[in-house]
């Protein structure tokens, strides 16, 4: 069999958010804005990467992935959850930009969201009773709080993943004297597409292990996605000539292979480093955005 090609377009774009987030990120340049912009800052920069990579080898298949880092579609700078709603226009709007590039492998990053535990139409206690019976500082919990990876390939959602590890996923003024409540995901952060097996950890779960902890050690891609933290080899969780994609706020974009048991910086794989925000016109303008949103 001829080997698989992997080009990765990874978007080390600041996405920090609180009170320790640097003062240039993302999120401090569209924290006043609808996620619409955002979107449309994404939908640039995606195409901007697939132009990047290089023309696949026709003679072996060929898979596209992008990344970005954790909380891009979160609620502001110095708020990490958006509401129901708002994830739900976000995920209507990246399968619109998955049908566009159907081949790509879309993973921008989170979406850090809440949602009320009753509504008109929906009763989520018994769902969640459990979970939320185990924390005796919350004791009237009235929503709950997720940091989800979506993955969106051929215009449709494969897989979500919600981080295991909660590394302070509420801002304090977003707990609401304990009425907000972070719920970890506790489901396998595994799954198959394009005949390859790959994993994906968030921040603070790589940092803890969480694929290894799983006994995932031969995965063929093993995707990372973070605001603030650096690659572990020890976790490493991927098979001889595996990749290990990185995409941080705070760091490079970074791509490892697996070569002879060792982890190696970069090899046989294209990486596309895109920063929007020194590229003017791929950011929208302050007339824009006045004519448009208000």
């Amino acid at each position: 069999d001829m080997p698989t090609q992997v080009q990765v377009g990874i978007w080390n774009v600041g996405c920090s958010v609180g009170m320790g987030a640097p003062a240039q990120t993302l999120m401090n340049f569209t924290g006043t804005l609808v996620h619409q912009d955002r979107f449309r800052l994404l939908q640039d920069v995606v195409a901007s990467a697939l132009m990047l990579m290089p023309p696949p080898d026709k003679k072996s298949p060929c898979i596209r992935i992008f990344l970005a880092p954790e909380y891009y579609f979160a609620k502001s700078e110095t708020e990490k959850a958006a509401s129901y709603d708002a994830k739900t226009a976000v995920l209507k709007d990246l399968a619109t930009l998955s049908d566009k590039h159907r081949e790509l492998i879309l993973i921008p990053g989170t979406v850090a969201y809440c949602k009320e535990l009753v509504t008109l139409t929906k009763d989520r206690r018994l769902k969640y009773a459990k979970v939320l019976s185990t924390n005796p500082h919350n004791p009237t919990p009235v929503r709950v709080a997720h940091n989800t990876a979506y993955v969106f390939h051929g215009a449709k959602q494969v897989f979500k993943y919600r981080k295991a590890t909660d590394a302070h996923e509420l801002e304090d003024g977003e707990r609401d004297g304990g009425r907000t409540v972070y719920v970890p995901g506790t489901g396998p952060s595994v799954f198959r597409l394009l005949g390859q097996t790959i994993g994906i950890e968030t921040c603070a779960d790589h940092q803890a292990g969480w694929l290894l902890r799983q006994k995932q050690t031969d995965l063929d891609i093993h995707i990372i996605l973070s605001a603030s933290t650096t690659f572990k080899r020890e976790f490493a969780c991927v098979r001889e000539n595996g990749i290990v994609c990185h995409a941080d706020s705070s760091n490079e974009p970074a791509v490892y292979q697996k070569v002879r048991g060792v982890m190696v910086p970069g090899a046989t794989v294209g990486i596309s480093d895109i920063n929007p925000l020194l590229n003017p016109q791929l950011a929208p303008t302050t007339e824009a955005r006045r004519r448009d949103y208000v």
